[in-house]
C-alpha cells in the first residue's frame, strides 16, 4: 500500500507540474519569416537607427529547439547604444499565464534588450528603460543559449491614458529593441518566444489537493 501511495503521489505531482508549466508559443520561427508581406501570419517588421547596422535574419545553424531561430547582428556606429528593433503581430489570449518566456543566445558583449508588449486596446508595456547616457534594459551578459522568464507584473505601462493601463493578457504584438555597447556590436539569437505559468493556477492546486485527498481516503478504507 505504501508503494502504491508513492506511485500515485508521483503521478499526481507530475500531472500538476505539467499543467502548471504548459507553455503557449508566440513564435518559434518554424514557419519562417516574411519581412515584406505585412498581412502574412509570419510577418516580422524591422527598423534600424540611422547609420547603424541592424540585421535580423532567419537562421538554422545551431538552433536550440526545432530547425530555426531569429539571428540578430547589430552594430552601434553612432555611439548612442540604440541600434534598431524587430517585432511580430499575433493576437493571443495570455490571461491564463503569468510570465513571458523566451530563449536568448548571448555573446558576452554586454549589450541589452528592451521588450515591449502591446495589447489589443493599445496599451504598451515595456521591460527596461533607456537614457542617453546608458542602457539599463535586460542585460545579455552570457554566452550561448539561455532561457529567460520575465513576469508580466515586471512590465510597466509605457503609454498612460491609452487602453485601461493594466495588463490583462489581451495580447496583440511584441517588439524587441537592441542596444549594443557604444561603438560595439552584438551577435544574438531569439527563439521559442511565448508565455508560461510559473505560479500554479488555482485549478492545478485544486487538482493536486483532490488527488491527495483521494489517496488519504483510499488509505483510510484499507485500514
Amino acid at each position: 500500500m505504501h508503494k502504491l501511495f508513492l506511485v500515485c503521489f508521483a503521478v499526481i505531482f507530475a500531472v500538476a507540474a505539467q499543467a502548471a508549466n504548459a507553455d503557449v508559443i508566440f513564435d518559434d520561427f518554424e514557419s519562417g519569416i516574411d519581412w515584406v508581406n505585412s498581412s502574412a501570419s509570419n510577418y516580422w517588421w524591422k527598423y534600424s537607427d540611422t547609420g547603424d547596422i541592424f540585421t535580423p535574419t532567419l537562421s538554422s545553424s545551431g538552433a536550440p529547439q526545432g530547425s530555426n531561430y531569429l539571428d540578430i547582428q547589430a552594430t552601434d556606429n553612432n555611439y548612442n547604444y540604440y541600434t534598431g528593433g524587430t517585432g511580430h503581430y499575433k493576437e493571443m489570449d495570455l490571461s491564463a499565464y503569468d510570465s513571458l518566456r523566451l530563449l536568448v543566445k548571448g555573446d558576452s558583449s554586454w549589450g541589452s534588450l528592451k521588450i515591449e508588449l502591446k495589447e489589443k486596446d493599445g496599451d504598451m508595456f515595456k521591460y527596461g528603460e533607456w537614457t542617453e547616457d546608458e542602457s539599463i534594459w535586460l542585460p545579455i551578459n552570457w554566452t550561448g543559449w539561455q532561457e529567460v522568464i520575465i513576469p508580466f507584473s515586471a512590465f510597466v505601462d509605457d503609454n498612460a491614458g491609452i487602453g485601461n493601463n493594466a495588463w490583462t493578457g489581451d495580447f496583440a504584438s511584441a517588439n524587441f529593441i537592441v542596444s549594443a555597447p557604444a561603438g560595439g556590436s552584438v551577435s544574438w539569437g531569439l527563439d521559442s518566444i511565448g508565455a508560461t505559468s510559473v505560479v500554479p493556477e488555482p485549478s492545478t492546486i485544486a487538482l493536486f489537493g483532490a488527488g491527495i485527498a483521494g489517496l488519504l481516503l483510499i488509505s483510510k478504507k484499507r485500514r
